[in-house]
């Protein structure tokens, strides 16, 4: 006898955390890419008063 409701079950939860890893991934991604644009934006600023 083999579980497919059991298997079924495994393959849902799996899909739900890859969508919750790739959710918490493009959150780091993004406030990455903000610390950047500010530092950016900082050196800029230092430039153009030079």
């Amino acid at each position: 006898m083999y579980d497919w409701k059991g298997e079924e079950e495994m393959a849902m939860l799996q899909k739900e955390l890859n969508q919750k890893k790739k959710n918490i991934d493009t959150r780091k991604i993004q406030s990455i890419l903000k610390q950047g644009i500010k530092r950016y934006d900082k050196a800029l600023e230092k430039l153009a008063k030079n």
